[in-house]
């Protein structure tokens, strides 16, 4: 970080965390808000810098950027090897299905199935859910996380294994789509923001300010702009 810049990678591809708005020629989205958030308080103009879900934790060690934000889930790994603040929002994997299928894939078991075909962007912990958990059914992977959406209301695919709160804002901005089995989540995970732990000020740091954002409610005034819903 030179002392008056803030670099941050961003994916650009999930929302509604991360998102490049073509018509913008802009990055948007709640982890983008709170970016610019943390930029001001630390009297740090922000500059994004797109990384991809596959060279995410290669860029962050290669410190291409500062700190990471697009929707970044808190993994065991993540954490031990390189640097990540507390969690300030809960996710879960889920299938997001063509509206049309309700009444299918709401398990594990109905879509680990060799008739399913599965969409999923390649890197990150989609893929890594789909690496573990799914054997039997075949597996398309992208580059681009938001072609899946579209390749499941095309039939190229049949389920796209993303987080819930993807899932629903694809559903709301699609009625083609269905986010599939919301209240019986395959895991529980939060996001967080990843840092290089070779800068030990960044760990006190976001996680002061975190915890700051949350206790005035800041964390969930961006929650509802960008349409997550209630949380336990």
């Amino acid at each position: 970080m030179s002392e008056t810049i803030l670099k941050v990678g961003t994916t650009g591809d999930y929302k509604p965390f991360s998102y490049w708005n073509p018509s913008k020629k802009s990055f948007e989205g709640l982890d983008i808000d709170m970016a610019q958030m943390i930029g001001y308080d630390l009297k740090l103009t922000v500059e994004f810098v797109k990384t991809t879900w596959k060279t995410l934790s290669s860029d962050i060690v290669d410190k291409k950027f500062d700190i990471a934000m697009c929707g970044i889930t808190r993994t065991p790994q993540r954490v031990e090897l390189l640097g990540m603040s507390i969690g300030y929002v809960k996710i879960g994997k889920s299938p997001l299905i063509r509206k049309d299928d309700y009444e299918k894939y709401k398990t594990i078991e109905e879509i680990n199935q060799p008739e399913v075909t599965i969409g999923v962007n390649i890197g990150g912990t989609n893929e890594a859910f789909v690496d573990n958990n799914i054997y039997r059914a075949k597996v398309i992977k992208f580059k681009d996380n938001l072609k899946v959406p579209k390749a499941v209301i095309r039939g190229k695919v049949d389920v796209m294994i993303t987080d819930n709160v993807e899932a629903m804002i694809m559903q709301n901005e699609h009625p083609e789509l269905y986010a599939q089995s919301l209240d019986s989540l395959f895991t529980k995970d939060e996001i967080g923001i990843l840092f290089n732990p070779d800068n030990n000020d960044w760990d006190a740091t976001l996680n002061n300010w975190l915890l700051r954002q949350m206790h005035f409610g800041k964390i969930d005034e961006l929650k509802k702009k960008w349409g997550i819903f209630k949380q336990d």
